[in-house]
This record gives structure tokens, C-alpha cells and sequence, in this order.
């Protein structure tokens, strides 16, 4: 993603909707106070809990940082569910693009025991819907997946995915990155863009454990 995206005349254009975005979104946004279900206080407590169509709560929050990076925090808690099958769900790369909504095509490429690389091609849309291909290393863990961008069209993309038990029968599955493109649009609305995508992605999640392991 260069800066050849925007030529120089619709940059004026690009600011003056990423102005009107800021104002009809409310972006001064008045965030309540949530206690987060999980132990690991790492993730960011802020933010709107919402509910997926089954009621179960969800919250991604996406925040700017320094040299043009944001950093994302996101969780779902899947009711009634097995960590390990939730876990074999997030770590099927070969389907992803199966039940992922922004993931259109993730291939392996190479594999170890410890260690997967896979070429993936994503699709987000900030004014105009673009691709973003990408070649990460997951590194597995005990129902933990740690990762980083290798090449592609990002600058920065590293963090976690991780599963664990919650509540009752209740699995938490937690996301945590730091992500940076390369591209002149404003930071916050980037951050809208991927706030947006990773609301979708994470009921998929939980849609696909509920596809695989049919429950009452």
C-alpha cells in the first residue's frame, strides 16, 4: 500500500470526508467503562461491549501510537464451547477464507512443528476497497498463536491470538496486534476501517465453532 493509492488532486477530497466522518461519527466518542473478562490486563479495558446475534459480548478497541502505528485489542467469549475446538478454528489457516469475511485467499508455505508461514491476501476498505497481501509467521503455543509479518504490504504486523477458558463453559479468544500501513489517509480513519473489519472478523470466529460443533 504506497502513496500512490490518492493522487494529489483527491487528497483534498480525502479531507474534507475524513472531516465529515469525524464529525457525523462522533468521534469525540464518550467511552464507558467496562471490566474486561479476562485476567490478562494487558488488553485495554476501554471500550463498547457489544453482543453478537447469540449474545455473546465482543469489544475491539483500536488505539493510535506513535510513527503512525495503531495498536488493536479485541476479544469474543464463545458460550458452551471447547478451548480446543475453538483453538483448532483459529489456527485452520488453509480455510480461513472459508468463514473469514476480509480473508480472501490464505495458502501455507511452509511449516515446521513449531511454526507456520502463511501467504494470506486480505481486503479492507478505507474510501475505496483495497487488497492487502501479506506473508506471516504464526508461531504456536499451547493454545496461543504468536505472529509477525515476514514481507508484504504492511509495515508492521505483530502480536497474538490466544484461547482460554472463561466462565462457566464459557472460551475467551483474545487478539492483540500492532499494525502500521503505509499510506497518507488520517490515522483515525484507519482506525475506523480496522475497528469495523475486526468486528466482523471475531463472531465469525464464533460462528464457525457453532458451524463445526453444533449445540443446543
Amino acid at each position: 500500500m504506497g502513496s500512490g493509492w490518492f493522487g494529489p488532486g483527491l487528497r483534498p477530497a480525502i479531507r474534507l470526508l475524513a472531516t465529515g466522518l469525524l464529525a457525523a461519527c462522533g468521534v469525540s466518542l464518550a467511552i464507558a467503562e467496562q471490566e474486561h473478562p479476562h485476567p490478562d490486563r494487558t488488553v485495554a479495558a476501554r471500550g463498547e461491549v457489544k453482543r453478537t446475534e447469540r449474545g455473546e459480548p465482543v469489544q475491539v478497541t483500536v488505539r493510535e501510537l506513535p510513527d503512525e502505528e495503531v495498536e488493536i485489542n479485541a476479544w469474543i467469549r464463545i458460550g458452551d464451547a471447547h478451548p480446543d475446538s475453538v483453538f483448532a478454528v483459529v489456527s485452520d489457516f488453509e480455510h480461513l477464507a472459508a468463514f473469514m469475511p476480509n480473508v480472501e485467499r490464505a495458502k501455507v508455505v511452509a511449516r515446521t512443528d513449531s511454526s507456520v508461514v502463511v501467504d494470506q491476501l486480505g481486503a479492507t476498505r478505507f474510501i475505496v476497497r483495497k487488497e492487502i497481501h501479506t506473508v506471516v509467521e504464526y508461531v504456536l503455543g499451547p493454545r496461543r498463536l504468536g505472529f509477525r509479518a515476514l514481507e508484504g504490504q504492511l509495515k508492521r504486523f505483530d502480536g497474538f491470538w490466544s484461547v482460554t477458558p472463561a466462565r462457566g463453559d464459557s472460551v475467551l479468544v483474545l487478539f492483540r496486534a500492532e499494525l502500521a500501513f503505509d499510506t497518507e489517509l488520517p490515522r483515525f480513519l484507519v482506525r475506523h476501517a480496522i475497528g469495523r473489519e475486526f468486528s466482523r472478523m471475531m463472531p465469525a470466529f464464533a460462528s464457525e465453532v457453532r458451524r463445526r460443533w453444533p449445540r443446543p
